[in-house]
């Protein structure tokens, strides 16, 4: 929940080697463009983590995280 998500997948530069302006990945580590099922996958990943980093910010916010 902590981490942004628009650095969910800058860590894992041993599968991907380029990035969008949202830190969504666009090529795999050979520089091939990524298939759109998996850029569709990992979309879906991206969407999850925004949702619950927005719930995660919202809780800090609140005070409600100890």
């Amino acid at each position: 929940m902590k981490i942004p998500p628009s650095e969910m997948f800058l860590s894992e530069s041993d599968k991907y080697s380029k990035f969008d302006e949202n830190g969504l990945p666009t090529h795999d580590t050979e520089g091939k463009e990524l298939s759109k099922g998996q850029a569709k996958k990992l979309k879906k990943l991206f969407d999850t983590q925004e949702k619950l980093h927005k719930e995660y910010l919202q809780m800090v916010q609140n005070g409600s995280l100890q």
